[in-house]
């Protein structure tokens, strides 16, 4: 009994040792926000975004900006903020109160960790002073729904400037992409194939930059299961299949055909973490029960000795 008991514990360390080697492995989260460029009185846009898999529960981020070039006109939700709220319940809080002295606060809390990776916020402005300038973001506060901290790190986005004054992110040498699913390729036209559970965010593409971003653009699927698409028009593949997504903007109508192909390659490694995740869950729950068995065994047959 002593050595089944032995074994029984070093199995329970050890599964416990795999969970939190699992658990530290994890990369940490990058939050990322493009350079601003546009002509005086255009309208730029500046996306705060969050990489894939972050784990963040609750956030507070701080935008700075030179108000004597920029000036803030509101904002809009992410598509990454957006998938996240179909699933889960959150907080949203925008405080903009000093942002003629080029501040600008925002916290989200969740009632699950954020595992979506793309825009968080999209922060618009208008340009004062031709040129590009940078919008910097802090992140004084980001931690997980236990309360503990996620490591996180900042990285600047290049921008070009699009048509309307509308600022895209560019291939900057010295950052990373603010989504990893969705081409590093901003101009021209979007690719035709994409892998299902990939983005794409059509705005970004010469052809759809005839259209005012400032302005309400009605954004449809030519079938819902296949592919999904928001108020920014950003389109993410859902099922496999051809589908036409189309921006209609008052007498403007342009579409965009693509096939959706097997599963991004994310998607799958996501799914194989959730799988070996449950089984270390399950198997840890047993060992415990066993455990527990095993004291209650022991126990009654303690009080089967004295009895005697």
């Amino acid at each position: 009994m002593k050595k089944f008991k032995r074994i029984l514990g070093i199995g329970c360390l050890s599964v416990l040792f795999g969970v939190f080697l699992g658990v530290g492995s994890v990369n940490a989260a990058e939050v990322t926000v493009n350079e601003i460029s546009g002509n005086s009185g255009e309208t730029a846009v500046a996306s705060i975004a969050v990489s894939p898999d972050s784990g963040f529960g609750a956030g507070q981020f701080v935008a700075s900006f030179d108000p004597t070039k920029l000036e803030y006109s509101g904002y809009s939700i992410g598509n990454a903020l957006a998938d996240h709220e179909k699933s889960s319940g959150g907080l949203l809080d925008v405080n903009s109160n000093n942002a003629g002295e080029g501040k600008i606060v925002f916290v989200y809390i969740s009632t699950e960790d954020v595992q979506e990776g793309g825009a968080l916020l999209n922060l618009n402005f208008k340009v004062k002073e031709a040129g590009a300038t940078q919008v910097n973001v802090e992140v004084p506060e980001f931690v997980n729904n236990q309360g503990a901290p996620v490591s996180v790190t900042v990285a600047q986005v290049a921008a070009t400037a699009g048509e309307n004054g509308i600022s895209q992110p560019g291939k900057g040498t010295d950052s990373a992409s603010t989504d990893n699913s969705e081409s590093n390729n901003m101009t021209g036209t979007p690719a035709s194939e994409i892998k299902k559970g990939e983005t794409v965010t059509l705005l970004h593409y010469d052809e759809f930059k005839v259209l005012d971003a400032t302005q309400p653009i009605n954004w449809t699927t030519s079938d819902t299961k296949l592919a999904e698409v928001d108020a920014t028009g950003t389109v993410k593949a859902t099922g496999n299949g051809k589908v036409t997504v189309t921006a209609t903007q008052g007498d403007k109508t342009i579409s965009y055909e693509m096939d959706i192909v097997g599963e991004s390659e994310r998607s799958a490694v996501e799914n194989t973490n959730t799988i070996i995740t449950a089984i270390l869950i399950t198997i840890i729950f047993l060992v415990i029960i066993g455990l527990g068995v095993l004291a209650f065994l022991k126990i009654r047959k303690n009080k089967k000795s004295i009895s005697n």
